[in-house]
């Protein structure tokens, strides 16, 4: 399974190739977000956690079009750039993180419970392998 979401992860970057995003797929994907965007604001109480979170955000609120306009205008060149950065280990935060991957199995494992047979080594391998993430 490790094997099978690195690929997938991979895959977001890769410029050609049978794996590569595609125009077609990410038109989906645009569409059916702002289906489910429009779709949520008809609840107001969703409206009204969503006006909650980008007053926070962002000091006001963003208008629909707006949201709509920017979803549109994403590209698959945008997409694989931002999947490079984040799946690369090249994100750059306030909190100074390492850039290394880290999954819910690091609190497991340092409690001793363990729901599987990879060791956290062996997953950071893997990854590592796949060119995905820092050491």
């Amino acid at each position: 399974m490790l094997d099978v979401m690195c690929r997938e992860l991979r895959a977001l970057t890769l410029d050609t190739g049978f794996s590569a995003l595609k125009k077609g797929e990410v038109d989906r994907a645009k569409n059916q977000l702002r289906s489910s965007l429009l779709m949520n604001l008809e609840s107001r109480m969703v409206e009204l956690e969503d006006l909650g979170r980008q007053v926070q955000v962002h000091g006001r609120k963003i208008p629909v079009t707006d949201m709509c306009r920017k979803i549109e205008a994403l590209t698959v060149e945008d997409l694989r750039r931002v999947a490079r950065v984040v799946v690369g280990g090249m994100v750059e935060n306030a909190g100074r993180g390492s850039g290394a991957p880290t999954v819910v199995l690091q609190e497991a494992q340092a409690h001793g419970v363990s729901t599987h047979s990879l060791t956290w080594e062996a997953i950071q391998n893997t990854i590592h392998d796949w060119q995905l993430g820092k050491r």
